[in-house]
C-alpha cells in the first residue's frame, strides 16, 4: 500500500506540478488573490446597500400610506348606509324630499318684517263686507331714507299723507284741507298699510297656536315665493298668503258660517324698488285750507264758544251740590270733559293719532270679529269700525254702585241693556255724536263710553 502512494505522489508531481511548482511564492500570491476577491464582494455589498436602503424605505412609505387610506375608507363607509344596489325597474324612483318653510320661521318674519327690505310700494284693497265697505290704501315707504306715502280712500275718506325729513303733511279731500306738522318721527307701523306690511299684530292674532293652522301649497300664488296658510280662529277660517323672503302679508281671506266675510288683496306690490323724491309729496290743490293758519279772530271766537259750552257743561261743584246731568256725572267718575272728545267723532285713526298723540298700543284688531281695531292710551280705548271711530271707553276714577247711579239720575230716561259682559246704562248725550253709558260687571262700576252708534 505504502509503495502504491509513494507511486502516486511521484506521478502527480510529474504531471500535474510539473509546470506549477507549489511553493512559498506562489502561496503568498493565491491569498492575496482570496483577499483581493473578499474585499470586492464586500464593497459590491455596501453598494448595493446604499442604493437599496431609500429605494426600500420608499416602499415601506407607499406601503404605510396605503394600509391608512384602506383604513380611513372602510371607516367613513362603515358610518354609511349600506348600498341598496341598483334598483329595480318595477319600483318607482324614490323622490327627495325638497326643504320647506316652518312655521316658525313664518311666525318669526311676521313679527318683525322690517329688516328684510329698504324700500317697498303697492297697494291694498281691504273689504269688508260686514261692514259694506272697501278700502284701498296705496302707498310707498324707504326705510333707510325714512320716508313714507300713503293715499287712503274708502266711502267716507280720501286723505293722503306724506312723511319726510321728519315733515309730515296730511291733506284730507273730503274736507279740503290739509295740515302740516313739524318733528315727526318714522313711525311706518302706525299708518293704514301698517296691518300688513308689518303684520305683528296679525301674527299674535292667528298664528301664536301653531296647531291651529298650517302651511299649504301655494300652486295657483302668481307670487312663486309666496307661501299659503290655512287655519282657524274660534268660528271663523282664515286663509293667509305670506312672502316668505320678508312676512309681508300679500293676501288675507276670512270666512263665517262659510261666508266670506273679509278680503285682503295686494296689487303692484314691489320689494326693493328705486323709489323717487316726487313719490314722498303731495300737491296741494288750490282752495285747500291750512288747519294750522288760524286767524286771531277765529282764535278767541273758538275760545269764547269752548268757554260757554264748558259752563253750559258743567256744573258748579262747590260743596253740597250734586252731579245734575249724564255729562256732570261721566266727567266726576273720569276725570275727563266731555267736550274734550268732539273733535274726535268720525275722525280715522291717523286724525287720532295727531290728536292725541302717539298711542301706547296700536292695535289692528280682526275686523271681521268683535275684536276691532283700537288705539290705547293711558286712561283710553279707542275703537274704530271702518276707518273712522266708533267707541271711546275712559277708564273710571272714581267709583259708584248701580243704585246710587239710577238714583242720582234718576229724572233722566235711560235705556238699560244687560249683555254678557257688562250692565249698560245708556243717555243721549244733549244732541252730541255720542251717547254716553255706563258699564257695570260682575265687580262692580268698570268705565264709561262715548258710543257713536254708527256702524
Amino acid at each position: 500500500m505504502g509503495n502504491k502512494l509513494e507511486d502516486l505522489k511521484t506521478s502527480l508531481d510529474q504531471h500535474v506540478f510539473d509546470k506549477n511548482t507549489f511553493d512559498k511564492q506562489r502561496e503568498k500570491r493565491i491569498i492575496e488573490q482570496l483577499n483581493k476577491e473578499q474585499l470586492n464582494k464586500n464593497t459590491n455589498f455596501f453598494t448595493l446597500g446604499k442604493f437599496y436602503k431609500p429605494v426600500l424605505s420608499l416602499i415601506a412609505l407607499l406601503a404605510f400610506a396605503s394600509f391608512l387610506y384602506f383604513y380611513i375608507s372602510n371607516g367613513e363607509l362603515a358610518n354609511q348606509p349600506a348600498d341598496p344596489g341598483p334598483e329595480e325597474t318595477d319600483k318607482p324612483p324614490i323622490e327627495v324630499p325638497q326643504e320647506t318653510t316652518s312655521q316658525q320661521a313664518i311666525y318669526n318674519k311676521m313679527l318683525n318684517t322690517a329688516p328684510f327690505f329698504k324700500t317697498v310700494e303697492g297697494s291694498y284693497t281691504i273689504q269688508n263686507k260686514e261692514a259694506d265697505d272697501i278700502t284701498t290704501v296705496n302707498f310707498a315707504v324707504d326705510q333707510e331714507l325714512q320716508s313714507y306715502y300713503e293715499h287712503i280712500q274708502n266711502n267716507d275718506s280720501d286723505i293722503e299723507i306724506v312723511l319726510k325729513d321728519h315733515e309730515k303733511m296730511m291733506v284730507d279731500h273730503k274736507k279740503q284741507t290739509y295740515t302740516k306738522t313739524a318733528g315727526v318721527d318714522f313711525e311706518p307701523e302706525l299708518q293704514a298699510y301698517s296691518t300688513y306690511l308689518y303684520p305683528k299684530e296679525l301674527a299674535n292674532t292667528y298664528l301664536q297656536a301653531f296647531e291651529t293652522w298650517e302651511i299649504k301649497q301655494n300652486e295657483d300664488s302668481k307670487d312663486q315665493d309666496a307661501v299659503m296658510i290655512e287655519g282657524k280662529k274660534d268660528t271663523e277660517k282664515f286663509r293667509m298668503e305670506i312672502m316668505e323672503d320678508t312676512g309681508i302679508v300679500l293676501g288675507l281671506t276670512v270666512w263665517k258660517n262659510n261666508e266670506i266675510i273679509q278680503t285682503v288683496t295686494t296689487k303692484g306690490m314691489t320689494i326693493e324698488p328705486n323709489l323717487v323724491a316726487d313719490q314722498f309729496t303731495i300737491d296741494i290743490p288750490a282752495g285747500y285750507a291750512d288747519t294750522n293758519a288760524v286767524s286771531d279772530d277765529e282764535t278767541v271766537e273758538n275760545n269764547e264758544e269752548a268757554s260757554t259750552q264748558e259752563n253750559e257743561e258743567e256744573p258748579s261743584n262747590s260743596p253740597g251740590d250734586e252731579p245734575s246731568s249724564p255729562v256732570s256725572l261721566a266727567q266726576e267718575l273720569t276725570g275727563y270733559k266731555m267736550n274734550t272728545f268732539d273733535p274726535l267723532y268720525n275722525s280715522t285713526k291717523e286724525e287720532v293719532i295727531q290728536h292725541l298723540g302717539k298711542p301706547m298700543k296700536n292695535d289692528p284688531g280682526t275686523p271681521q270679529s268683535d275684536d276691532l281695531p283700537s288705539l290705547t292710551y293711558e286712561d283710553l280705548l279707542i275703537k274704530f269700525k271702518g276707518e273712522t271711530v266708533y267707541v271711546i271707553q275712559i277708564k273710571k276714577a272714581e267709583e259708584i254702585s248701580e243704585e246710587e247711579l239710577k238714583e242720582r239720575l234718576q229724572e233722566y230716561q235711560y235705556e238699560f241693556e244687560p249683555p254678557a259682559l257688562y250692565n249698560t246704562y245708556s243717555y243721549n248725550y244733549d244732541e252730541k255724536p255720542f251717547e254716553i253709558q255706563f258699564h257695570f260687571g260682575s265687580e262692580g262700576f268698570q268705565h264709561v263710553q262715548l258710543y257713536s252708534g254708527t256702524t
